[in-house]
């Protein structure tokens, strides 16, 4: 039974989903589309999309379970990089473009009539299957629309896909939705399904208790509300379980930006355009990984965790940390955006 200090407390949220069209950017448009440019596709994946292990990379164009379909050149440019794996990738190329960045094509089936023979000798040479070579510049030039390989579900894929990365001059990951590409349409907004919410020191209670509590969210419209307040105190934190929904695709994708309100105020901000392999482990820290291992749930950590070296939070004073004060009401609002 609560305490009669406890009862007089109590968070309302009321999670309020957007999605968003693609932000207007410097190269918008340098780049085509890497499988059937100008015909409608879907996709199976996005960049920060939370997998088991990592944030996804990119964007997983589908190949409607099939296997080589020409993929084409996103843009003028050169062959900087051919990878040849048994995991990861499989299949890859690597192409650098005049204006610094650099596209991945992954889990090719094979390469084109001119790198698959620099290939095969190259591992008659090394006497091995796995490749890593760089050619020169001047080596493998390409045009954009040119048919640099076949798509396939080579490496660490579980079935026929392109995946496609954008990246710059340091190797950092862009976002490919942030450039232009018509053959995706999106008009679903994201989806919640669950809101934690987690104590942080002996003092905090959470419906009496310490400890993490979940609570459903019922879906109205764009929105997702708690039926019932929650009755806390203390210092708290939210975790949500939320995933993005595509038009054309059963598969969960990932959203990109988080923004989270109490009484008006910001008290954590995400966004995800860019980011760092460097900073890949910091994975663990952003999801509850506890609950990963005993329910295979994925929970966004709506506060920065120690440890936590990822760049694309908002870096604001409490890192999503708040505190729910005696004898006071609250309203708690998350907006949510894809790309």
């Amino acid at each position: 039974m609560l305490s009669k200090k406890l009862i007089s407390l109590f968070i309302l949220l009321i999670i309020v989903f957007a999605g968003y069209g693609q932000p207007a950017e410097k190269e918008y448009g340098y780049f085509i589309f890497p499988i059937n440019p100008g015909v409608r596709n879907t996709l199976a994946g996005t960049m920060g999309e939370l997998r088991s292990s990592h944030f996804h990379t990119g964007i997983d164009i589908r190949t409607g379970g099939r296997q080589g379909i020409p993929v084409v050149a996103a843009a003028d440019g050169y062959v900087s990089r051919i990878r040849v794996s048994g995991g990861g990738y499989g299949n890859a190329l690597y192409i650098t473009h005049p204006n610094g960045k650099v596209t991945v094509y992954g889990h090719l089936k094979e390469f084109n009539e001119k790198i698959d023979p620099f290939v095969l000798k190259s591992q008659y040479a090394k006497k091995s299957f796995e490749l890593n070579l760089f050619p020169k510049p001047d080596q493998f030039k390409v045009y954009q629309g040119d048919t640099i390989a076949l798509s396939g579900n080579s490496g660490s894929s579980g079935g026929p896909h392109l995946h496609f990365d954008i990246r710059d001059e340091n190797q950092n990951l862009l976002n490919p939705l942030h450039y232009g590409f018509k053959e995706v349409i999106d008009t679903r907004v994201p989806f919640a399904k669950t809101i934690a919410v987690v104590p942080f020191n002996i003092d905090s209670r959470v419906e009496g208790i310490f400890g993490r509590s979940e609570y459903r969210l019922s879906e109205k419209g764009n929105e997702y509300v708690l039926e019932d307040t929650i009755h806390a105190i203390g210092e708290l934190g939210l975790e949500l379980y939320a995933w993005d929904k595509m038009n054309g695709t059963r598969f969960k994708t990932g959203i990109n930006k988080f923004d989270f309100k109490l009484n008006n105020k910001q008290v954590f901000e995400q966004v995800i355009d860019t980011w760092s392999f460097a900073n890949a482990r910091s994975f663990y820290q952003h999801i509850n990984y506890e609950v990963l291992r005993v329910t295979g749930q994925r929970f966004h950590k709506l506060y920065i965790e120690n440890g936590n070296t990822l760049k694309f939070y908002n870096q604001l004073p409490d890192s999503g940390h708040f505190i729910i004060e005696e004898g006071k009401h609250y309203n708690a609002s998350i907006s949510l955006t894809d790309s």
